[in-house]
């Protein structure tokens, strides 16, 4: 009786889960060693974590900005200086297609907190953008 590749990882599985060795299982099902080990590894999913290579620096920025972790838990998280960290978010925001606020991010990153002061106060007071624009409009001219 032919078995497919299917049942053949089946009855693997069901061997290994008997105890047999690898070898006794490669006599039965007629698989080599290294066959029988990815199957195992496949099993335990080893192979999935061996096979994905680890996220690089910024991707895991990006990773914790989406699971919501704020600038300075991001700095804590992943030992990064304040300018990488803002950097990666910079980016982080470019790609959520909030360019406007990233190029405000860089553009203010040595007085971000002055920079949070006032949108705070603003936000705070009910006061629009478009009002806050117009006051300082009026008072350039």
């Amino acid at each position: 009786m032919i078995l497919s590749k299917q049942e053949k990882e089946e009855l693997v599985v069901k061997l290994l889960d008997e105890g047999i060795t690898f070898k006794e299982i490669a006599k039965r099902v007629h698989l080599s060693l290294s066959d029988i080990s990815r199957i195992k590894r496949k099993l335990t999913g080893e192979e999935i974590e061996k096979s994905r290579p680890p996220l690089s620096m910024p991707s895991q920025t990006f990773q914790l900005f989406k699971d919501g972790k704020s600038l300075i838990d991001v700095a804590i998280i992943l030992d990064l200086p304040k300018d990488e960290v803002i950097q990666n978010y910079s980016d982080y925001l470019t790609l959520k297609n909030m360019g406007k606020v990233a190029s405000i991010l860089q553009e203010y990153k040595n007085n971000l907190s002055t920079f949070l002061s006032l949108f705070n106060y603003l936000k705070k007071n009910n006061i629009l953008w478009m009002d806050a624009k117009r006051a300082i409009d009026n008072n350039i001219r």
